[in-house]
């Protein structure tokens, strides 16, 4: 077990289980974690690269409650690969 909790994360299982904010915010309360961590590792847990904020830049605490949006809406998990280029 990690003694400086600073340095250990939470792991992508465990936040994957989490289904509400609420949870969510539990699983990173375990960790001393800045809200750059928490989008880091929700971006990792969702696969994606990057995330687009159609506003522009936005501050730290905008850019969390999107990507802890975008990850509670389960968008992230649709699988979109049979669209067709052109179709609605």
């Amino acid at each position: 077990m990690v003694k400086d909790k600073t340095m250990a994360r939470p792991s992508m299982r465990s936040i994957r289980e989490c289904s509400d904010k609420e949870a969510l915010e539990n699983e990173f309360k375990k960790y001393k974690m800045t809200k750059k961590q928490k989008i880091d590792i929700l971006t990792k847990t969702m696969g994606i690269s990057a995330i687009s904020y159609s506003k522009g830049y936005t501050n730290i605490k905008e850019r969390y409650q999107i990507i802890v949006g975008t990850y509670l809406s389960g968008v992230w998990k649709r699988n979109y690969s049979s669209w067709k280029q052109g179709e609605n």
